[in-house]
């Protein structure tokens, strides 16, 4: 069998998108095609009326919003939180530290 794992996701702006969304120029679009972007299990609408060859940076946002909501990833994300620090802080049983601001998140590993 699989291993399976508890994963969180550490994201410091209030919603999905990060640089996509707080860092951006207007008019901006990928530079890779929906082809190349896309999560293989998830594409985006073949239909270039829907969506371009080239998505607009909006468009890939909403994207990765949906994707999220199909395979239900929201639930693991923690927003609002920037990791200001990751120290490895070897125990007997392997786990670290992830510090966010002045909390101390404790995980068996971070990647």
């Amino acid at each position: 069998t699989s291993p399976t794992y508890q994963v969180t996701i550490l994201e410091a702006s209030p919603g999905l998108g990060g640089t996509f969304v707080n860092k951006v120029y207007d008019g901006a679009r990928l530079v890779s095609s929906k082809y190349i972007t896309a999560f293989s299990d998830f594409r985006f609408d073949e239909d270039p009326a829907v969506c371009p060859n080239h998505p607009t940076v909006e468009q890939y946002v909403e994207y990765l919003e949906r994707y999220a909501m199909e395979f239900d990833l929201v639930k693991h994300i923690k927003f609002g939180c920037a990791v200001t620090l990751v120290e490895d802080a070897p125990r007997s049983n392997g786990s670290g530290d992830i510090f966010h601001d002045t909390d101390i998140i404790k995980f068996g590993c971070a990647v």
